[in-house]
């Protein structure tokens, strides 16, 4: 179970899908794989929802697939037989609580007051499902909620749009967000999975939340034709430091006072969601080492690709 709920914080970006054609199941799945998105909730808003979530286990192993809006013990009972990976409730039903608990399936229910946040303390729940999100006061109502509740982490979920990301991944509280921007229902409709694909890259871009910090070059080995050719995440930046190359994503402007230097040649980055980067690294097959802090040995502090490009080092540091 824990290593489920570990998987889904992971990847951080949870599409909310109804399907109401089950041949649309597959295409958007690989939709969103390829985007760089690899979960999906399937909702039991429409009837063929089990038969979604068992096409999408059965062809795309590789998918953290769940079941979401689970109303009743039936619906549990369907989604556990089509081999979701986890269960999302609406709300505090606690008959379904319980018995997703003595089926060993994990749940996150949904939560909408300090009322709720007992319950799930009560049933031992961790991660919880924030709904409606938006409509309830968004992240300053989530704010004041795990002020008491600590233990909690959330998953908002409801009125979310590509423009939210990036405040609400700012917090540690959040755990993940749900949403149903990346498959709009027109594009349901006209099979425009492309639209998908890039929706869920363009998501996964800025759920990275990486920064360029700045660029050391050593002078005496750069090698001007690959100058223009760092493009990693598709993510450009700037450094205020006069003592650093700055580096724009085109063009590497050196300073004076390198041209002798004896500097590694490294590309430094930072983010807030160094566990989220590390993990997509891994998925998209790239080589990378990893520094833990002294203190915490499980904080990831540090990510280390060598020899990008044949000549740079990456080093991608937690903010």
């Amino acid at each position: 179970m824990v290593d489920v709920i570990k998987q889904l914080e992971s990847n951080i970006i949870v599409p909310v899908v109804v399907f109401n054609n089950i041949e649309d199941a597959i295409p958007v799945a690989k939709a969103l794989y390829d985007g760089g998105i690899y979960c999906i909730e399937v909702t039991y808003r429409s009837d063929i929802a089990s038969q979604c979530i068992a096409m999408i286990r059965h062809e795309m192993p590789q998918m953290l697939v769940g079941a979401g809006t689970i109303l009743n013990i039936e619906q549990l009972n369907q989604a556990i037989q089509a081999d979701a990976h986890f269960i999302v409730t609406p709300g505090m039903n606690e008959k379904i609580i319980k018995e997703a608990q003595n089926k060993n399936i994990p749940i996150i229910p949904g939560i909408s007051s300090a009322s709720d946040c007992d319950k799930a303390i009560e049933y031992n729940i961790t991660y919880v499902k924030f709904f409606p999100s938006e409509q309830l006061g968004g992240l300053s109502m989530i704010k004041a909620l795990s002020g008491p509740y600590k233990t909690l982490k959330f998953m908002p979920t409801g009125g979310i749009s590509f423009e939210h990301v990036s405040d609400y991944l700012k917090e540690k509280f959040i755990f993940a967000i749900g949403g149903s921007w990346l498959v709009k229902q027109d594009w349901l409709d006209n099979k425009n999975y492309s639209l998908i694909k890039e929706e869920a890259r363009k998501t996964m871009i800025k759920a990275l939340d990486l920064e360029f910090s700045h660029v050391m070059v050593n002078n005496a080995n750069l090698n001007p034709s690959k100058k223009d050719k760092f493009t990693l995440f598709d993510i450009v930046g700037h450094s205020s430091s006069n003592d650093m190359v700055i580096f724009d994503g085109k063009t590497i402007i050196e300073h004076s006072t390198l041209a002798s230097s004896k500097h590694n040649q490294s590309i430094v980055m930072i983010t807030s969601r160094i566990n989220y980067v590390h993990s997509h690294l891994l998925r998209v097959g790239v080589k990378i080492h990893t520094e833990f802090d002294f203190i915490y040995p499980t904080q990831l502090k540090r990510i280390i690709i060598n020899n990008y490009l044949d000549q740079y080092d990456v080093h991608i540091m937690s903010k």
